[in-house]
């Protein structure tokens, strides 16, 4: 389940548009099965969503950044994950500037 984002400094607007997104994401998650939240979390600061933990193959990877790329409000991604087993960081996936 996604940390609380931070409160600070934000817009009434920026912290329901957060909300929202967290809430997306939190449904895409459980809609993979291969997914778990006891191996995954996210954040999500004013449309830049940060996910760390782990996943269970590149596969699985790529559906989650894809999916969550493709939600209008993502401003950014930013990919701290690894894949089980492999004891390695999987290379960050970063999107800039979605509102454009």
């Amino acid at each position: 389940m996604a940390k609380d984002s931070q409160v600070k400094n934000k817009t009434f607007g920026e912290f329901i548009d957060d909300t929202i997104l967290t809430a997306k994401i939190n449904t895409v998650i459980n809609e993979t099965r291969e997914l778990s939240f006891e191996e995954l979390d996210f954040t999500v600061n004013r449309g830049v969503v940060t996910f760390t933990g782990k996943v269970p193959n590149r596969r699985v990877l790529r559906q989650l950044l894809s999916a969550v790329q493709a939600m209008a409000e993502v401003k950014a991604v930013h990919s701290e994950l690894r894949l089980n087993g492999a004891g390695g960081q999987v290379p960050g996936t970063k999107r800039q500037d979605n509102a454009n």
